[in-house]
């Protein structure tokens, strides 16, 4: 078994920015699914990441092993305006567990049982202006508050079992069955204003999915 820990600090200088957008960084590229079409950009922002990171890692012995990692953290910029704000990615932190057992069934066949655990903050989004999307009869945002609102954390849970068999000839036979979010918790993922009934609405990612696999591998 073996505990690693990191403490890091980050600094950024010469930032794309918008002078006519004081809120504008490219360090928050990735929050929509396109990539900002922007002229006239100028390297006057910052940006700063810091944080505590944990690992606790056993490797694969008498069948078993687990990895741990957690980090707690903090990731901000400054716009045009130079005033210091979230990035879309502070989350804060983030946990995840993987472990796993596999059992010996005879010679060739082996029965394995894996879990996976994600645990982290929810995504950063610029929060709706309810009130004003009413009388606009279209969304309006804070845009005075961006990434100013979190979404709530994200919880997925996986188990996975399968069987190996290692025939003759060099081949290998591979079943699984992964249960994918086995709890079906819908995660948040995005906010929108609903028109029609005049609310936010709350769109929410897949629960509960399970994928089967068959492989067949060839060894040499």
């Amino acid at each position: 078994i073996s505990i690693r820990t990191e403490v890091y600090y980050q600094s950024l200088s010469g930032v794309a920015t918008d002078p006519d957008d004081r809120d504008f960084s490219i360090l928050n590229t990735g929050a929509s699914f396109a990539f900002p079409n922007r002229v006239g950009l100028v390297s006057e922002g910052t940006g700063q990441n810091y944080g505590l990171e944990l690992t606790v890692d056993k490797k694969l012995s008498n069948g078993f092993y687990f990895l741990l990692t957690n980090s707690l953290f903090q990731s901000t910029y400054e716009g045009a305006d130079g005033q210091e704000r979230n990035t879309f990615y502070n989350s804060n932190f983030v946990s995840n567990v993987l472990l796993g057992k596999e059992f010996r069934l005879s010679d060739k066949l082996v029965f394995q049982l894996n879990g996976r655990f994600t645990y982290s903050g929810g995504r950063r989004f610029t929060p709706i202006d309810l009130e004003a999307s009413i009388a606009a009869g279209e969304e309006v945002r804070l845009e005075d508050q961006p990434f100013g609102a979190q979404l709530a954390p994200y919880l997925r849970p996986d188990l996975k079992i399968g069987f190996i068999f290692n025939a003759k000839n060099n081949l290998t036979h591979s079943w699984s069955v992964d249960f994918q979010n086995f709890i079906n918790r819908q995660n948040e993922f995005f906010k929108t204003y609903d028109e029609d009934r005049m609310r936010i609405r709350t769109n929410r990612q897949r629960g509960f999915f399970p994928d089967v696999r068959y492989q067949l591998l060839f060894g040499g």
